[in-house]
C-alpha cells in the first residue's frame, strides 16, 4: 500500500496512526534480511541503501525482506529514494506470492567503508529521509555496519518530544534484533 501511495505522489493518503496504536519500540530482522545486509556490507566502496518490507504488530516491526533501491545496473544518485518502477515491481511480486501483509516498512543504508559511523552521521541521513518522505513516525531508517567485526544495526524513527537533531526533527532510537544467518 505504501509503495502505491508513494508511486502515485500521495494521491492515496496513508492511514493515520490510530490513537491506541503503540509506537514502535523493536525491529526484528529475519535470517534472510540479516544475510542480505551482511552481503551488502561485504561490498564496500560506496554508500548503499534499500527498502525494507514487513509488518508491524503492536510495538514490534518484523522485517522479512530487504532490497536494493533498484536494479543493480541502475545508477542511483540518491541513497534513500528507491527507483519507483523497481519499488512497484517488488510490491507487485509480494502480492503475487501471497505476501500482501508485507508492506514497505522502512529503509536501510550502509556507509562506503561498511563500518558504523557516529550517530551524528546517521542523523544526517535521518533528516534527508524525513525530507524525502521516506522516514517518519511509522517507517524507520536502519543503518547497518560492522562494529568490532559484528554486524550491528541501529534504527531511528521520527518522534515528537525526543532529542532534536541539527535539522530540527525529533527522533528516537529503536532496539534491533538480528536473526542468526
Amino acid at each position: 500500500m505504501r509503495v502505491y501511495q508513494w508511486y502515485l505522489d500521495d494521491a492515496i493518503p496513508l492511514p493515520p496512526l490510530k490513537p491506541d496504536q503503540a509506537p514502535l519500540q523493536q525491529v526484528n530482522l529475519t535470517a534472510d534480511v540479516t544475510r542480505f545486509l551482511r552481503r551488502q556490507l561485504d561490498l564496500p566502496g560506496k554508500m548503499r541503501g534499500g527498502m525494507l518490507f514487513g509488518l508491524a504488530s503492536g510495538e514490534t516491526l518484523e522485517v522479512h525482506l530487504a532490497t536494493r533501491l533498484g536494479h543493480p545496473t541502475t545508477q542511483r544518485e540518491r541513497v534513500l529514494e528507491p527507483d519507483r518502477g523497481f519499488a512497484l515491481g517488488v510490491s507487485e511480486t509480494l502480492l503475487a506470492l501471497g505476501r500482501q501483509n508485507w508492506d514497505w516498512c522502512g529503509n536501510w543504508l550502509s556507509y562506503p567503508h561498511a563500518h558504523l559511523d557516529g550517530v551524528q552521521c546517521d542523523l544526517h541521513w535521518l533528516i534527508r529521509g524525513a525530507r524525502q518522505g521516506i522516514v517518519d513516525e511509522q517507517h524507520p531508517l536502519l543503518v547497518a555496519g560492522w562494529l568490532e567485526g559484528v554486524l550491528t544495526v541501529r534504527a531511528y524513527l521520527l518522534e515528537f518530544g525526543s532529542p532534536l537533531t541539527p535539522g530540527g526533527l525529533r527522533w528516537r532510537g529503536l532496539t534491533v534484533s538480528t536473526a542468526a544467518s
